[in-house]
């Protein structure tokens, strides 16, 4: 099977020139635990059978007093007292998502003897989700995510460079004060600061994704008090960032192959192009290149990054394949509107037009982690 044009653009994630700000907390030795404090938890104003609590956390463990993160934390309670083991730290990845939601939907992931077992505890790491303060960049994502992922002149090259740089301006402008503190090793500590605020010299860790390698970092930092941990999904602590964003693509390339082939085979496929959806794809995006579609008054015209984009978003669940059937489909017809909107939700844009915070969050906390090139020079060198 040929590759096809996604591989260009891995899911058209921008290669961001990281701004030049560290911690003076990144050291990945062996720490000493934490000692002391308390957690104030309360009935959860949306659901009595979870409770709520906000703990605040030092911007620098190393500087206590330059500022705190207030985190949020939603506990699970164990469902049987007399089988209680203890807490269960979980994080269902990102990294810039928050982690509530595991704990706050325990049925959908952990079977019952866990949910009996452990008192299931998800908190939005510091400056995602609902902890303040958070990471909040700009406010429309379409000046900076629509460039042509596949740049053929100088001109359009310096579009990808010009749009990242002003996107890590806005960054820098409107969270100076916290972008060097919300790594991973930072968030580490703070689950350690929230064991010894409950009280359990030991404790239990349930993380995928990218909480695989928060989950690796705290048992590195912190072995003498881990229960047990389980990493599921794990992701490769020592790539960086470009070598991660090729695994994915290929992860994606490989979900298209099979979504193209299932295409052709089934007459009933929207996109089905009498058994040749895997060529139709490919003359659509190149059409898409160089003559993008209507979709909506106001907003960005659907070019083969946005169309990318909605692809990707289509290829994390099998599910979606219907979706963006349809919306092949409509764009070959000359409307772009389905695949605008598949490309709205991979970015979690609301019908309001706004948008979350977790793709600033990714952006920011990558870019402390990541030994990868820093530089438009560097990213080129790859």
């Amino acid at each position: 099977m040929r590759r096809h044009v996604i591989s260009l653009a891995a899911a058209a994630i921008m290669l961001v020139a990281c701004t030049d700000t560290t911690s003076s907390s990144t050291s990945t030795l062996t720490e000493t635990p934490a000692t002391g404090g308390s957690i104030e938890w309360k009935d959860c104003e949306y659901d009595i059978n979870l409770r709520c609590a906000d703990f605040e956390v030092p911007f620098d463990y190393d500087n206590p007093d330059v500022g705190t993160f207030t985190l949020k934390l939603v506990m699970h309670p164990a469902g049987t007292t007399s089988k209680r083991v203890g807490s269960m730290l979980v994080n269902p990845g990102g990294p810039g998502f928050g982690g509530t939601y595991l704990a706050e939907s325990v049925n959908s992931y952990f079977g019952e003897e866990i949910i009996d077992s452990f008192d299931i505890i998800g908190f939005d790491p510091r400056g995602t989700g609902d902890s303040t303060p958070a990471i909040d960049c700009v406010d429309d994502y379409d000046p900076y995510f629509t460039y042509d992922p596949s740049p053929d002149t100088a001109e359009e090259k310096q579009a990808i460079v010009d749009a990242s740089q002003s996107f890590v301006d806005e960054c820098v402008k409107k969270n100076e004060e916290i972008l060097p503190y919300v790594s991973t090793n930072n968030t580490a500590r703070d689950m350690d600061r929230i064991r010894a605020a409950l009280g359990e010299e030991k404790i239990t860790y349930f993380g995928f994704s990218y909480g695989s390698e928060l989950g690796a970092t705290w048992v590195t930092m912190f072995p003498s008090t881990v229960r047990a941990a389980v990493l599921d999904g794990a992701s490769d602590p020592n790539s960086d960032y470009i070598e991660g964003g090729l695994d994915q693509a290929k992860g994606f390339e490989t979900e298209l192959a099979k979504f193209l082939a299932q295409c052709s085979a089934d007459v009933q496929c929207k996109f089905h192009n009498n058994g040749k959806a895997e060529e139709a794809f490919d003359k659509l995006l190149a059409s898409l290149d160089s003559k993008p579609l209507f979709a909506e008054k106001g907003r960005v015209y659907v070019n083969q990054g946005v169309a990318l984009t909605a692809v990707a978003q289509a290829m994390y669940s099998s599910s979606l394949w219907p979706s963006l059937e349809q919306a092949l489909n409509s764009a070959q017809k000359g409307d772009g509107y389905q695949l605008l909107q598949m490309y709205d939700e991979y970015y979690q844009r609301q019908y309001d037009g706004t948008y979350g915070n977790e793709l600033e969050a990714f952006n920011a906390i990558m870019c402390l982690d990541d030994p990868g090139p820093k530089t438009v020079e560097g990213v080129d060198s790859y």
